[in-house]
């Protein structure tokens, strides 16, 4: 426990989310996952399985309300070290106007300098409409674009994914099956899309994808893909999702992005991965970063930080898995736990 503690990681099931209830469950059902005899077999035989259980939730989730968080004090020392900030844009660090307070940011990002703080952009965006928000820095900070499927630091190159082609013609003609799907193809040179689509697609995908190209077919693209991005309506999201990955999963994983979108993804390659490779490049710990978030794609990463912050907006099952909340998007809820982070105050919502 002290040593998940040094490291700022999660020491309690209630801090990941799991309740008193599931602790109890699952220590009288573990049982049945091992065919050969074991120690909770044997307590099932003896009739003591059930006090066994109760007598182990109960020291796994004691003073929970104290296991929530820790000290002020604990919380100070941690912040010492933080190293770097990573967050998301839409419905995170973007208000729902798609602005933020960029004067506020730009003296942030000053004092993130003197104190040695990377800052990294990680979003489902293409790389190009993401450099458009920080045309001062974004020559000095790092990008994890199209969901970790392109990684990029300063104006270098550190990785990008390669959706095989066999994979990709696949994918593409399941989609062509499906009713209510749009089809963005997301390439490191450029986005694509279908001639026969609406005006409205096209408008919306223009705003998120500054390089688009509009094709008849997706037959023989030019190009690295790196992953596809799916409009589809926001009431059939959670209908569709698990059908796509019933049909594609051992391809893709489909990731709910928000905003009526779902992008498949090559499993592995998501933001954290990408944010995992920047650590390792400039020697950063887990509990040395702060993250933000608001949707099914962010839980990966808000689940690997040290300090994994869910927005005040976000889905609920994004601030299950977040150990910390920030205010609202529209209420710039990003720039105000920086500034605490940086005046090294505990950042509690």
């Amino acid at each position: 426990e002290q040593m998940l503690k040094m490291l700022g990681a999660a020491y309690r099931p209630i801090q990941v989310g799991i309740d008193r209830e599931t602790v109890h469950n699952s220590l009288l059902y573990a049982k049945e996952l091992r065919t050969r005899y074991t120690v909770l077999q044997m307590l099932w035989d003896l009739g003591e399985l059930e006090h066994y259980a109760d007598e182990v939730t109960e020291f796994m989730t004691r003073n929970e309300e104290e296991q929530l968080c820790s000290t002020d004090d604990e919380i100070r020392e941690r912040l010492k070290n933080i190293r770097c900030f990573i967050l998301d844009m839409d419905g995170t660090f973007l208000s729902d106007a798609k602005t933020y307070n960029r004067p506020r940011f730009l003296a942030q990002y000053q004092r993130m300098r003197e104190q040695n703080i990377r800052f990294v952009v990680a979003s489902g965006n293409q790389y190009y409409q993401l450099i458009s928000f920080f045309p001062e820095i974004a020559h000095q900070i790092a990008f994890v674009a199209e969901n970790g499927g392109w990684v990029v630091s300063g104006n270098e190159d550190v990785f990008n994914c390669q959706l095989p082609v066999h994979h990709f013609n696949a994918v593409v003609d399941h989609l062509q099956t499906l009713p209510n799907i749009e089809i963005i193809a997301c390439g490191k040179r450029s986005a694509y899309t279908l001639n026969r689509y609406n005006d409205a697609l096209k408008t919306v995908a223009a705003k998120y994808y500054h390089r688009l190209e509009l094709v008849d077919d997706f037959n023989h693209l030019d190009d690295t893909i790196l992953k596809f991005g799916l409009n589809v309506p926001d009431s059939l999201i959670p209908e569709i999702q698990p059908k796509l990955h019933a049909a594609l999963g051992d391809m893709v994983t489909a990731v709910a992005t928000g905003y009526g979108s779902i992008d498949l993804i090559i499993p592995g390659v998501h933001k954290a991965n990408g944010l995992r490779i920047l650590q390792q490049r400039w020697g950063i710990e887990d509990h040395e970063v702060v993250a933000f978030g608001d949707s099914g794609n962010d839980i990966e990463m808000l689940q690997h930080a040290g300090f994994g912050f869910a927005m005040a907006n976000a889905r609920e099952d994004v601030k299950a898995v977040a150990r910390y909340q920030a205010p609202h998007n529209n209420e710039e809820g990003v720039l105000q736990i920086i500034d605490k982070v940086l005046d090294r105050e505990a950042p509690f919502a």
